[in-house]
Order: C-alpha cells, then structure tokens, then sequence
C-alpha cells in the first residue's frame, strides 16, 4: 500500500519523466457508511433499508388461504403470484415471493425484521378485485398501506419505491438539520453538543485551535457532569467533522473571530465540530 506509482501521463513521446505517487485516502467509509444507513432508518421492529440498496426490493406474501381452500384454488394462486413476480422482475424490480407454510403474520414479521421496502399482498380477494395490496415498510400500520390495479404494476411498484427512498431521506434530512446547530457563544458550544448536536462555527482552520477546542470542550463537560472522562465511552471533546460546502451566511472578512476564546485568529469558514462514537 506504499510506494504505489503511475507513469506521468503528461510525458510526451519519447520523453522519460519520473513517476507519479498517488494520493490515497482510508476512511472506513463503506462500513461506517452501513452502519448509519441501519441506525438512521431502522426501528423496533428490524431494519429499514432504502431501496437502491435493498438486496430485495418488493416481497409478494400469499394470503387469505385456509383450511378451506382447495388445491386447486391455492395452485392458481401460486400461478398467479407467479406472474406477478415476473412483471415486476422484467420492471427492473429485484423481488420474490414467499410461499412458504407459514402463517402471513409470521411472514409480515419477518421481512419487516429484514427491512425489505415493500410488500406486496395477494390473495383470493385481490385476485377476483384485479388489484394488490402494498404496505410500505418505512411506515407502519394501515398509513402506509394502499392498494394498486394488476394492470398499472409494472410502472406503480417502481414509482412507489422512488417515493419511498426519496421520504426517508426527507425523513432523515430533517432529522439532522434538527440536530445541526450554528453556535456563536462559546458558552453554547458544550452544552449544545451534550443536547446530541453537532456544531457549526465561525473558526480560522489552523490544528492548533482544533486541539484547543477538543481539550476545552472535554473539560467543560467533564465540569458539567462531575466525572471525569472514561477512555471507553464516547469522547467528549469535540472535534472537526468537515467545512460545509453550503456556508451559512455571517461571516464577515476581516472582522468575525474565531468561536475559540483562546484564539487570537480571524474566523476563515463554518466548520462542523461534534463528538466521535
């Protein structure tokens, strides 16, 4: 992973120039970024996974079958789901059916668990009315149930996931700038990270000042909660996050200081501090 090297492309024909190193950037990203996603959306009852990324989009559960149906009603069922499956999969859809002997509620219970986006609900009544019922996983109970005509399937269940994943990103979006403050009294700084806040501050973006607001934040909390820090909990000293790309107006050049009190420094962007976990 060191002394990687390209040739220099910017070498003309016959030229021989050195090689080029490589910048490389190790984040965690693609784990940490799973470990969000799952946080973020899920509830108590299992996962709740967007569907660009959800393994298995849609479900199609039998239901309404008894004691009382006959094989020949319940193979006709299955034919039937079986089509619905291959409309929504020639759709683009990445969906199943579960015909497993399990009770639906089982059924229900198990790939809410799963967090699939979407399930679809077929059964005699469905089958005679033309229709299926679908019951959205990023919302419980009869909310987010709704019904949809056989024959307009193919583009519904497409349009319906495009809903979903554009609601819990609204959901979340909402969520965070709820929790996204701008701070411009040092005072408000800890405390407002101990309300599980991450801070946007006037700052000059030299590390110097970084370690001073990490340090100071750690002790003004350990002063408010009377304990001192415990290495294995979550820091409780603030660190930078990012400098926004979207800068919230009041910051004047030439004239704004940094939110440090202890800096001597002219504040140069907002920057994002908030606590590791």
């Amino acid at each position: 992973m060191f002394n990687i090297s390209v040739e220099d492309w910017t070498a003309k024909p016959g030229e021989v120039k050195p090689p080029v190193y490589v910048w490389q950037n190790s984040w965690g990203l693609s784990t940490r970024t799973l470990g969000v996603m799952v946080m973020i959306h899920s509830d108590d009852k299992g996962l709740v996974l967007p569907p660009r990324v959800a393994e298995l989009q849609t479900i199609i559960v039998p239901v309404g079958i008894t004691n009382k149906t006959t094989e020949e009603e319940k193979a006709k069922l299955d034919a039937e789901v079986d089509g619905l499956v291959a409309v929504l999969a020639a759709a683009g859809i990445r969906v199943d059916s579960d015909k497993r002997s399990y009770s639906p509620g089982w059924k229900f219970n198990q790939w809410e668990l799963r967090g699939v986006p979407l399930r679809l609900e077929f059964g005699p009544g469905e089958s005679a009315g033309h229709f299926i019922t679908a019951a959205r996983r990023d919302i419980p109970g009869k909310d987010g149930k709704s019904t949809i005509p056989i024959p307009e399937l193919a583009t519904a269940v497409p349009a319906l996931l495009e809903t979903i994943q554009s609601d819990l990103l609204k959901r979340a979006t909402l969520e965070f700038d709820s929790h996204r403050k701008i701070i411009t009294n040092w005072d408000d700084f800890t405390p407002s990270l101990n309300a599980k806040n991450v801070n946007l501050i006037p700052h000059c973006l030299t590390e110097k000042c970084e370690d001073q607001i990490k340090d100071m934040s750690a002790r003004k909390a350990e002063e408010d909660s009377g304990e001192a820090e415990d290495a294995k909990a979550p820091s409780m000293g603030a660190k930078s996050l990012c400098i926004p790309f979207d800068q919230p107006e009041g910051i004047i050049e030439g004239e704004t200081r940094c939110l440090n009190p202890s800096c001597d420094l002219l504040a140069k962007k907002w920057c994002m501090f908030g606590r590791s976990y």
